[in-house]
């Protein structure tokens, strides 16, 4: 486990010099193919990087963060859009590297409110709660309960472990960056209520991880309905 720590630490020590490169030097190449060209290398190194982690707790939020959505977001950065944008404004460099490092989305509050004692000890309690059952079923599977179990419990056990393991990782990502940034900026709802979808189209769409969708928009859904706009023409382009 110490060799998996030290893993842990050198894929995010990597990772922050690769995101340090991107904000002292390719941040100065002009927008377009030319920045993408320098970016590339960083996007693979992201994608390679999860591998070497061995476990899954620890490899798959790495996976998640580097892999998937910091890529995406370099590529957006490639033709200065996306979160890692400079327009309007050029990001501080501590902006820059919460914004790529963790699944957040930041917005700067002009004249920030304090943060009221009731709204903290009901967010605290509700992580606290999470965090118990996470560890609870992880206790469950590490002492072989599955033999005892039906398998559909065991299937609606980890169904219920990966929907709290995803919120309880995506709320402990915002501790870091409130202690980086302080209380300038102001972290968006990384989920609207999920238990209240109508569909599936509005759970993962509207309220599940909502990081993903804020992604996914503009750099795969707008382009490629661009691209259809252009070669079908617009109309069939609406459908999607």
């Amino acid at each position: 486990m110490e060799t998996e720590l030290q893993r842990f630490l050198q894929v995010w020590s990597t990772a922050t010099a690769s995101l340090c490169y991107c904000y002292y030097v390719v941040s100065g190449i002009p927008k377009g193919f030319t920045r993408l060209i320098s970016i590339l290398p960083v996007i693979t190194l992201f994608t390679l990087l999860p591998f070497s982690l061995q476990t899954f707790h620890l490899g798959a939020p790495t996976a998640f963060i580097f892999l998937w959505l910091a890529n995406f977001k370099l590529l957006l950065f490639a033709f200065d859009l996306g979160p890692l944008s400079p327009n309007p404004n050029p990001k501080p460099i501590s902006l820059f590297l919460a914004t790529a490092s963790f699944p957040i989305n930041l917005r700067e509050i002009k004249i920030p409110n304090p943060p009221t004692p009731n709204r903290l000890n009901k967010s605290s309690f509700i992580l606290l709660v999470k965090l118990i059952l996470v560890f609870s079923v992880i206790c469950l599977f590490q002492f072989d309960y599955k033999r005892i179990l039906h398998p559909d419990v065991v299937l609606a056990v980890y169904c219920f472990y990966m929907y709290l393991a995803v919120e309880t990782v995506l709320a402990l990502s915002v501790a870091p960056v409130r202690a980086l940034l302080g209380r300038r900026f102001e972290v968006d709802p990384q989920f609207n209520a999920p238990y209240l979808s109508t569909s599936l189209q509005d759970f993962w769409g509207r309220r599940w991880n909502l990081m993903v969708p804020l992604i996914l928009r503009p750099s795969v859904y707008g382009p490629v309905r661009r691209l259809l706009a252009s070669t079908t023409g617009p109309r069939t382009a609406s459908f999607f």
